[in-house]
């Protein structure tokens, strides 16, 4: 009888997901890194099957060359950075890693668990300031994204307490139970990928039919919160005040706030804020004998002509006009 490793069953449910999400229907282009990244542990699967399924050790050096590739493509499938940036998450691991082969091999499944754990800690991070690391997600797709996200730093923990667990194990018994080791790592990561996919499943059936309901809900509260943090705190007197600075006191992702602003008001963030100014400034125009320059720059203007610009597009006419009247 032909035996299946269960890294091979294992590989296949990570290609399911990774064709899934070429073919997705509700975003205008693929997520390349997160494909990559489903791709490498596909891969990964099947290096690990043929090697411990098949007794081909000498696909080990394969095998780890390979895994050191698989936590930044993690990390740069829900964080957007520089093309700078982008290059040191992939380029570095590599240098480091061949660094260490030059000092003992046996060090590799060590520098391996440091990677993940490197990038399992960066992940973390961007799943504690959501508002800051996945302002890029979309309004529908961002519980999706933190789902997965809190997926992938599952798979990075485990697999770095496995590295972990490999290098004691050589350590202490000369790897003699790295053949069970590994199958459990197989069985737990069998048991995960089939529960993803049944998540997917029954939010597909779910979930499609709700998705703009629940779009819209979430824009409405969403302004509400913007309402009530304009209106309880004055935010828009601040001449600094951004789209970023609205998003990280309310803890949401920039671009549904920006969203929710442009559904509610059929306006831009600046056009929205720049309003609550011409009516601060038109309130306190009303109620004192202030100068006009001294009032924009108290209403959140940082420029005389930008307070003209954006006074008349709200009220048809100048300033110094509207004071009279």
């Amino acid at each position: 009888m032909i035996m299946i490793p269960l890294p091979f069953i294992f590989s296949l449910i990570a290609i399911y997901l990774l064709v899934r999400e070429y073919f997705r229907e509700d975003q205008k282009k693929p997520n390349i890194y997160w494909m990559l990244f489903l791709a490498a542990i596909a891969f990964q699967a099947i290096l690990t099957g043929a090697r411990f399924g098949y007794d081909l050790d000498w696909l080990r050096g394969i095998q780890s060359t390979f895994a050191v590739i698989v936590p930044p493509l993690a990390y740069l499938s829900f964080v957007k950075t520089t093309r700078l940036k982008t290059m040191l998450c992939l380029a570095v691991p590599f240098v480091i890693y061949f660094l260490a082969m030059q000092i003992d091999i046996d060090f590799i499944d060590f520098v391996l668990s440091l990677n993940n754990i490197y990038f399992l800690s960066a992940l973390i991070w961007a799943a504690l300031n959501i508002s800051t690391a996945l302002s890029w997600v979309g309004i529908g797709n961002l519980p999706k994204t933190i789902l997965a996200l809190w997926s992938v730093v599952l798979i990075l923990l485990v697999s770095a307490a496995i590295d972990l667990l490999i290098v004691w194990d050589f350590w202490q018994n000369q790897g003699v139970n790295l053949q069970g080791i590994v199958g459990s790592a197989s069985i737990f990561w069998l048991i995960f990928l089939v529960t993803a996919v049944g998540v997917v499943f029954f939010k597909t059936r779910r979930g499609n039919q709700r998705e703009s309901v629940r779009d819209e809900k979430y824009e409405t509260e969403t302004f509400k919160r913007i309402e009530e943090l304009m209106n309880t705190e004055k935010v828009f007197l601040d001449p600094e005040l951004n789209l970023n600075r609205i998003a990280r006191k309310l803890t949401l992702p920039a671009r549904d706030v920006s969203r929710a602003i442009n559904v509610a008001t059929k306006q831009n963030v600046s056009q929205y804020v720049n309003g609550l100014r011409v009516e601060s400034a038109c309130e306190k125009m009303k109620n004192s004998e202030d100068s006009i320059l001294n009032i924009l720059y108290a209403s959140g203007f940082n420029t005389k002509s930008n307070f003209n610009r954006e006074f008349f597009r709200v009220k048809g006419m100048t300033p110094s006009k509207w004071r009279k009247e």
